[in-house]
């Protein structure tokens, strides 16, 4: 996994409330999300983390991959996919902001 926190060329730089509002048109696109990482995820029903991404207004992009930093603005790039319980974003590398 890059953790360089050089920006892929080329790839188009969203924020998470975007994502959301355009789902349905960047399924299947690889592009960067920026966004907040918690520096805990929380825990669903069974007791499994919930890994999200959020936006200033509170919006939760789930994602799924490794990512090794937490409490902070992150910028994560990957592709969003449809997954059973709606979009999920599969990371492919991530960095700091």
């Amino acid at each position: 996994m890059d953790t360089s926190g050089v920006p892929h060329q080329g790839l188009a730089v969203y924020d998470v409330d975007t994502v959301l509002a355009q789902a349905d048109s960047l399924t299947g696109t690889r592009f960067t999300v920026t966004g907040n990482l918690p520096q805990n995820a929380a825990l669903d029903e069974n007791g499994q983390p919930m890994l999200r991404i959020l936006s200033d207004s509170g919006a939760a992009l789930p994602f799924q991959g490794q990512v090794s930093i937490g409490g902070c603005l992150a910028r994560l790039t990957g592709t969003l996919e449809t997954g059973a319980d709606g979009y999920v974003f599969q990371v492919e590398s991530f960095s700091q902001l």
